[in-house]
């Protein structure tokens, strides 16, 4: 084929090549038109609001810590840690500052065909799971460890259900990874008795509650209540009742009810009482009002 042929009709045709071109419709096959490559008609990735994150769905062990007189807050087993010691030294990943918290507590670690595994380390208060002393133990949604005193509560790994009280942990307070000072060098040892003793009095100051016959109860925490004849804390009914009949008070260890006036009666369990310390399940009348005291 002569080069003169490229021009015949008919004949084929060679077009220059143009870098970033497309061919047209109706310019016949080998038309082209340049592409406009400006820098308007390319977009950065961080303008394309289509573009979304993966989501990160693997297991993230989530736990409470809850520490007296401080509002709930939260720390996570991350995929980047291959466990977690808890303890009151500067050196624990999760340092925390509590008198019944050996410097080296425990130990947190996801272990494969186990789950979330929790380990004492020869702590000296010991490390329990829903009430009972362990070694070590593969952990449930809904635990409750004990580290001496301390409690944290295991919500689970799968994130969306992990709440505490119906609540997202992600909306609490992060729980610090970083050392906390601490006024106590020395772990404080305690028997079990102990132990057992302090727990139940933070049970009581937590849950006890009196509830008024036909009614919502109220908490009592560690205040007073007085009761009586259009009393402003709690009015009992009856005609000829004092003004100010009994109260309620918190003794360090137990609910006590104490009459404080002449007029009306004040039973408990069907009998009279001058003072009385309160027991779970007690029914109680002041005046002509009835209550139970209950503990949970």
């Amino acid at each position: 084929m002569s080069s003169d042929d490229t021009n015949k009709p008919g004949g084929p045709r060679s077009e220059p090549f143009i870098p970033g071109a497309r061919p047209v419709r109706g310019f016949g096959q080998g038309g082209l038109e340049p592409l406009d490559l400006g820098m308007d008609a390319i977009q950065p990735l961080d303008e394309i609001s289509d573009l979304q994150p993966l989501d990160d769905d693997g297991p993230r062990p989530a736990f409470v810590v809850l520490v007296d007189g401080e509002p709930p807050r939260f720390f996570e087993l991350t995929e980047e840690d291959d466990e977690l010691s808890l303890g009151r030294g500067g050196d624990a990943d999760v340092p925390i500052p509590h008198k019944t918290v050996s410097r080296q507590h425990a130990r947190l670690a996801v272990e494969p065909g186990e789950g979330v595994i929790l380990e004492d380390m020869e702590s000296d208060n010991g490390t329990s799971v829903n009430g009972e002393r362990i070694e070590r133990a593969c952990l449930r949604a809904g635990d409750r460890i004990q580290l001496g005193t301390l409690d944290i509560v295991y919500v689970g790994d799968v994130l969306g259900e992990r709440t505490y009280k119906g609540q997202p942990v992600t909306e609490l307070a992060e729980f610090p990874r970083t050392a906390v000072s601490s006024r106590h060098e020395a772990t404080f040892a305690m028997s079990v008795g102990l132990m057992q003793r302090m727990k139940a009095v933070r049970d009581l100051l937590s849950k006890a509650k009196l509830v008024p016959e036909g009614e919502e109860g109220w908490k009592l925490g560690s205040g007073m209540k007085r009761f009586g004849r259009k009393h402003p804390d709690v009015a009992v009914r009856g005609w000829f009742v004092s003004a100010d009949l009994a109260e309620l008070v918190w003794t360090g260890r137990k609910h006590r009810l104490r009459r404080t006036g002449r007029w009306g009666k004040v039973l408990v369990n069907g009998k009279a009482v001058e003072m009385a310390d309160l027991e779970t399940g007690d029914k109680l009348r002041i005046g002509n009002s009835r209550f139970s005291y209950v503990v949970g």
